[in-house]
């Protein structure tokens, strides 16, 4: 059986941002996605669900730049 995650590894660079109150995607999903893929990052986002609230948009901006940075 292929996992979800198989195949992920081949990706540059990653930022995972699960949402901790997500009510569609169980915020360990996030977390098994950031630890598939080698040298990914893991941004969790207290209190966001499945929106992108105006006040998670700086700490969603931040992850975004620290990795293109990596690049």
């Amino acid at each position: 059986m292929v996992s979800r995650t198989s195949g992920v590894s081949r990706s540059s660079t990653s930022t995972a941002t699960p949402r901790d109150s997500d009510p569609l995607v169980h915020p360990l999903r996030g977390r098994a996605t950031a630890e598939a893929i080698p040298g990914a990052t893991l941004v969790m986002v207290p209190g966001m669900g499945h929106d992108l609230p105006e006040g998670a948009w700086p700490t969603i901006a931040d992850a975004i730049v620290a990795n293109a940075a990596r690049v």
